[in-house]
């Protein structure tokens, strides 16, 4: 680690800030920028624990912790990385190397003002483990998603802030946590797996840096599944004025889509339709009104189910055929709230069921769309306040904090022609507003002034108030309050009876708001 006594890496001035010229003699006298034979320059000594890389291709696993000693009453200076006058540190105690690949400088100078040559040392130091790689599959994207072919393609990256990655231990195996315990290291980021069978596999990786740090263990689990869900039951289709009503239900649990194909010639055979097959619809629905249709015209329906996987079932078929002089069938909406007067901030909960007023078994309201309508009362207009999906039973729900008095109702607009739209009762829900109220101070001498003051949420601006106070039995008025544009508002009140005094305001309803009271205060009067 020790250069020797030249021009390399020493500072350009000496001790006195005068120049060493362009090929100085370091380790000769140095004094008021001449030479003399008075002085010799000192020798510094370096050592470190540990005293030699403790990992691998000459790095520290271990910080090191180095120390200078130098001979006689010299002084030492050192600093990392650079030889500028300004950076030495002066007679340094114990120096730690940094992360990473850094020089130390140093040099002794002694009492007579002679200066060594500046010497030098390199770390290479990395502590730290590599990061747990980030695990990609280009067949498989999805974690807790399951997948129908068989065929894994990986990728993967690590990082290593010092050191560099310089290489992987990986392996795949039905164990969720593996420690990758004697498994081989390869330099690959990439791998291939063909075959695999069904069920969760977990691909486990972990990076290893050039100074022989193994990082933590990452595990990217594949799920495989090939088997198709069974076809779904087709119930009696409805028939209407160029109109079909399908209905069906799905005999496996993880269905998550169907698709359905018409045709006026066959069945389809295959998911993917074929000559003279028309895709008629694809959702999560379990029922569909097909529209459009000739009357006494016999049409072929083919339903097809996939699962999570995308692995497709076998056809379900049946045919229909579509009438003219039928009636719509009447639909109905079930409508109710959790509770029809609330503070303001509290959850309310608009829930409701549809429901086709028709014996036909299968045809069902499920995932259809409902919007939930709200207005303010008094008015007229009504605005959509969301949009929810019916469940497989047709019911529906939604939950929000209501700001103001308002009346709810929800609106299906049917399937046309053989389902008429239909909207709910009318709910009200009305909301109290939160009102404070504090006082400046509730212990006051006879005759002292007092202020109280609070707010209202959600805000209302220039809304009326009512202060009340009691002192004995009953409650009686004291003052009208008006808010301010911030929605605060405050008063002075003198207590000029001893004794306790309670206060409370009251928030006169109106058409966005019903009534509310604050809680009430207590000030003594002494």
């Amino acid at each position: 680690c020790i250069d020797a006594a030249t021009a390399t890496g020493a500072p350009t001035t000496d001790k006195d800030g005068l120049s060493r010229g362009t090929s100085p003699d370091i380790g000769a006298h140095e004094y008021g920028g001449t030479s003399s034979s008075s002085g010799t320059a000192p020798t510094s000594t370096l050592s470190s624990t540990p005293d030699a890389p403790n990992g691998e291709n000459g790095w520290y696993r271990t910080a090191p912790a180095i120390s200078i000693v130098s001979d006689g009453s010299s002084t030492r200076r050192a600093q990392w990385d650079t030889t500028a006058s300004s950076g030495w540190i002066v007679n340094p105690g114990t120096l730690v190397a940094p992360e990473g690949r850094h020089t130390l400088y140093y040099y002794s100078t002694g009492s007579s003002g002679v200066a060594e040559a500046v010497r030098s040392c390199a770390f290479s130091t990395d502590t730290k483990s590599p990061d747990a790689p980030i695990v990609v599959s280009s067949t498989h994207p999805e974690p807790l998603r399951s997948y129908s072919t068989r065929d894994l393609a990986l990728s993967w990256s690590g990082r290593d802030g010092a050191s560099g990655v310089s290489g992987y231990a990986v392996a795949i195996d039905r164990n969720q946590s593996s420690s990758l315990a004697g498994a081989a290291e390869t330099t690959k980021t990439s791998a291939s797996y063909s075959g695999l069978e069904d069920g969760c596999w977990y691909f486990h990786a972990r990076a290893r840096d050039h100074a022989g740090n193994w990082g933590p263990v990452a595990h990217f689990p594949v799920n495989i599944d090939t088997v198709p869900p069974l076809p779904s039951t087709l119930f009696e289709p409805l028939a209407g004025d160029g109109a079909i009503a399908l209905g069906w239900a799905s005999a496996s649990g993880d269905v998550t889509a169907s698709r359905v194909f018409r045709s006026t010639e066959a069945f389809a055979s295959s998911p993917e339709g074929g000559t003279n097959q028309v895709a008629a619809y694809e959702g999560n629905r379990s029922s569909y009104v097909d529209s459009g249709l000739v009357n006494g015209s016999v049409y072929y329906y083919t339903v097809f189910a996939c699962d999570g996987a995308g692995n497709w079932s076998m056809p379900a078929t049946i045919l229909a055929l579509p009438e003219k002089g039928l009636q719509a069938y009447q639909t109905a909406l079930a409508f109710s709230t959790n509770r029809s007067r609330l503070n303001y901030g509290q959850i309310a909960l608009l829930s409701g069921r549809l429901a086709v007023q028709t014996p036909a078994r299968g045809i069902e309201t499920a995932v259809v769309p409902v919007r939930i309508e709200r207005r303010t009362p008094g008015e007229k207009t009504w605005t959509t306040l969301t949009t929810v999906h019916t469940g497989a039973d047709g019911a529906f729900s939604y939950s929000f904090k209501p700001y103001s008095n308002a009346e709810y109702r929800a609106v299906w607009a049917g399937e046309q022609p053989l389902f008429a739209g239909t909207s709910s009762r009318i709910l009200a829900v009305k909301v109290r507003p939160q009102v404070s109220l504090a006082a400046s101070r509730y212990y006051a001498r006879l005759g002292a002034t007092v202020y109280l003051g609070g707010g209202i949420a959600p805000s209302r601006p220039g809304h009326r108030l009512l202060l009340y106070k009691k002192t004995g039995a009953g409650w009686a008025r004291v003052s009208w309050l008006t808010a301010n544009r911030s929605s605060r508002y405050r008063i002075r009140w003198r207590g000029t009876a001893r004794g306790n005094h309670y206060f409370r305001v009251f928030f006169y309803p109106d058409r966005l708001h019903d009534a509310a009271y604050s809680r009430y205060i207590r000030i003594t009067i002494r």
